[in-house]
């Protein structure tokens, strides 16, 4: 449902991208009630083509597209982006301390280029196809989980594993 995606200038093992996915899909599955298989997290190389208030400036920073509706309000979202940001500091290091400017010249400045300069938090999926259903409103998760749950459990039953995730989790978490 949600799409995250991390444009980094810094160099990320599998490793660190492996925990922040997972603490990613996490978060965003526990604040928002989510099932895990549906949060989506990309991994993109930032560029020397992006740009902060006229000037080149290469970072790192998250670009999360989700749902939006009445039930998710503006402090659901900055805790979204204050969780997210300690996962980073976190798996990556860098914190706010960092003095690394988004230089493209070299100089990697004291934190030496990792630290997470924005998070970006558009709501803007108004409609969605995934893993062949169509994606629910925000806020209708439960419902849209009833109305499919003999279908992920036949999927799950044919001992595919993505679906055997999903109903793990949706049962784990109470989500229905």
């Amino acid at each position: 449902m949600p799409l995250y995606t991390i444009a980094h200038k810094t160099n990320l093992s599998d490793g660190q991208k492996d925990a922040l996915a997972e603490h990613i899909t996490s978060i965003h599955a526990t604040l928002f009630g989510a099932p895990k298989l549906f949060v989506n997290v990309h991994f993109v190389p930032a560029n020397t083509s992006a740009y902060v208030a006229g000037r080149r400036s290469v970072n790192n920073h998250i670009l999360a597209n989700v749902r939006h509706g009445p039930s998710r309000t503006q402090a659901m979202y900055t805790d979204l982006c204050k969780r997210i940001e300690g996962a980073w500091d976190e798996v990556v290091g860098g914190g706010r301390g960092g003095a690394d400017g988004g230089m493209v010249n070299g100089d990697k400045g004291v934190d030496g280029g990792k630290e997470l300069k924005g998070i970006f938090v558009l709501g803007d999926i108004v409609a969605g196809w995934e893993n062949g259903f169509a994606i629910p409103e925000a806020g209708k998760d439960r419902e849209w989980l009833e109305e499919n749950w003999d279908e992920f459990r036949r999927l799950a039953g044919e001992g595919r594993e993505e679906w055997m995730g999903l109903v793990e989790d949706v049962e784990a978490r109470g989500l229905m």
